[in-house]
């Protein structure tokens, strides 16, 4: 694909940037017919009720047009209902954990809902998502349907269901997704072990880089679409709990993402001027096996889809293609480098 056949981007270098982190208001200032794309992108991301907070802390309300207004105040209180829910909801699964010295652990969007974003309707949840410890989620999800959460039909054939994934539980509207650790020794992670000295009772936790590897890994599963939301959450880790750059290049170059990584990190300092050394990037994308042309055009690609809503179909397709080129790239290079 040539570079001048990619959708026009909106721009985020500063006014997304602006926009999502410093002053809501500067949405104003756009181009109607821009401010309007911003609009569904920031709705489909979920990100209305962490503009709603900023903007009114900052007295800015008289600044947003009353359509905008209502909108994001609309999301913001939708957003306190339900993270209310959900947090009732991990108390349970606590509860569970305590009484049955049972141990489990926070997948990442959970965690940075409830441990990382300073209140949790800042960051909606689309479900709880939670790892029992290896042999312990059937426990966890039956004591879960005795506490009148019930199964969700899966409309999906049973081959499509991911292999460690028990079916999802819902309960007035609150989604559980109950997920079991690989029982494969090749495809363990550094994050997929309960450490004993942690103890049950409180849902354990991925450290910060960890969570950086996760999410990245999670943008380009997705080919990037609709990544925006989690974007965000690499800025909020950076942010606040101040990874370990060593760390977190030796768990993905172990687990298999420095390709994703790379990316996903590059994503987050160019769109939102994430804080993030640029010896680490250029460092993942060496381990990739990256070259710095396919880099570019891979990151030209994937900043496009993650700033459209819907995703182009067809810039989703052609990433698609180039990320499975570069991930054989970089095993290739990987080899050569053990030879």
């Amino acid at each position: 694909m040539d570079d001048r056949h990619l959708p026009q981007a909106l721009p985020h270098d500063p006014p997304l940037r602006t926009i999502l982190l410093e002053r809501p208001a500067a949405i104003e200032d756009l181009d109607p017919s821009l401010a309007l794309r911003l609009d569904r992108l920031l709705e489909a991301n979920r990100l209305e009720a962490s503009l709603w907070d900023l903007v009114r802390s900052q007295g800015d309300e008289g600044r947003i047009s009353p359509a905008r207004l209502t909108s994001w105040r609309t999301a913001s209180l939708l957003a306190s209902a339900r993270s209310a829910a959900y947090a009732e909801a991990l108390e349970e699964v606590e509860e569970i954990s305590a009484s049955r010295s049972l141990p489990v652990r926070l997948l990442p969007s959970a965690q940075v809902c409830s441990r990382v974003y300073p209140r949790p309707e800042l960051r909606p949840l689309e479900s709880l998502d939670v790892l029992a410890a290896s042999g312990r989620e059937r426990e966890l999800h039956g004591a879960l349907k005795q506490l009148r959460f019930f199964e969700l039909e899966s409309l999906l054939d049973e081959p499509q269901r991911t292999s460690r994934q028990l079916p999802a539980l819902e309960r007035d509207g609150v989604v559980v997704n109950v997920f079991r650790a690989s029982m494969e020794p090749d495809r363990r992670h550094p994050w997929d072990h309960f450490a004993a000295v942690e103890g049950p009772g409180r849902a354990l936790e991925h450290g910060p880089e960890a969570l950086l590897v996760l999410f990245s890994e999670e943008m380009a599963r997705r080919r990037f679409a609709h990544s925006l939301r989690l974007l965000r959450d690499v800025h909020e880790v950076v942010e606040r709990l101040a990874p370990s750059w060593p760390i977190l290049l030796g768990q993905a170059a172990e687990s298999g993402h420095s390709l994703e990584a790379a990316l996903g990190l590059s994503l987050a300092s160019r769109i939102l001027g994430t804080p993030i050394p640029e010896s680490i990037l250029a460092e993942l994308a060496e381990r990739a096996g990256l070259a710095p042309s396919r880099s570019h055009r891979l990151l030209l690609v994937a900043g496009a889809v993650v700033l459209e809503y819907p995703a182009p179909p067809r810039h989703v397709e052609v990433l698609g293609r180039l990320l499975q080129k570069a991930a054989l790239t970089g095993k290739t290079t990987a080899t050569q480098s053990v030879a």
